[in-house]
């Protein structure tokens, strides 16, 4: 005996054996067309074709024959190359000041866009002293990261103007470090961010390169360079390994040489 539907999902199966079918009751015809649809909605309609055919005493079993299941690869992820980053940090350093510095930290401590932008000068200026850099994070959890090996970096942030041209160390010194790209909005920030990302990366060779690609690399490079697994988790911040795994693309040469010749 079938289990009675909610509301909802037994008028979501009438609209779509409606959309489908018209009013016509099972046994029904597959119109090539319905290949057309997007698999969310065949998805749905192939569970009301089966329940509207068991209801009928028949077997719905059929419709995964007549409206297979349609598998499209996803686009990968494509990790720019060792090479490639390091054109990337050439092309990056040649940019004014504040905006190097921007364009380099996902790809040196894999800070996210918005970690970037919201760095803020006591933060900076704090982290220059102590090693330690400590900032707003992902679910606005503070975080930090060792400072040690870019204080280069935070140097050049703090030496950058406002992006309105105001004099360093003045009352209109930038407050957050996304104002080196514009005074205005958090949105606008991040798009000249993004922006600025791309076009840097297209001048190295790597096309739609974007912050959270930088972040990517970074997690890839540390394990192709001998970090296990847990302290890649560590310097990428995530609470579960797991998702770490899906930061690291290492390619058939990374693996290769682990393999024994036969």
């Amino acid at each position: 005996m079938l289990r009675a539907l909610a509301p909802k999902t037994a008028e979501a199966y009438g609209r779509a054996l409606d959309r489908a079918f018209g009013r016509i009751t099972p046994p029904f015809r597959v119109d090539p067309s319905l290949q057309l649809w997007p698999e969310s909605s065949k998805s749905l309609l192939r569970a009301a074709v089966r329940r509207a055919s068991v209801e009928a005493g028949l077997d719905g079993s059929w419709i995964d024959k007549a409206l297979p299941i349609s598998h499209r690869v996803k686009r990968a992820l494509l990790i720019p190359s060792e090479e490639d980053l390091k054109a990337y940090e050439l092309c990056a350093r040649d940019l004014p000041h504040g905006k190097r510095a921007l364009a380099l930290l996902p790809l040196a401590v894999g800070l996210r866009a918005e970690e970037v932008l919201r760095l803020t000068r006591p933060a900076v200026t704090r982290a220059l002293k102590t090693g330690e850099l400590i900032f707003v994070g992902k679910g606005q959890r503070e975080e930090s990261v060792s400072a040690k090996r870019i204080k280069g970096l935070l140097s050049d942030l703090l030496s950058a103007p406002r992006a309105n041209g105001y004099e360093l160390g003045g009352r209109h010194a930038w407050s957050f470090a996304g104002e080196i790209l514009s005074p205005r909005s958090y949105v606008t920030q991040y798009h000249l961010f993004h922006r600025m990302i791309r076009k840097t990366g297209a001048t190295a060779g790597i096309e739609r390169l974007h912050p959270h690609l930088l972040r990517h690399a970074f997690t890839t490079r540390l394990v192709q360079r001998g970090a296990g697994a847990f302290a890649v988790q560590r310097a990428a911040r995530h609470r579960q390994i797991a998702t770490t795994m899906k930061y690291v693309h290492l390619s058939t040469a990374d693996v290769e040489q682990y393999l024994n010749e036969f």
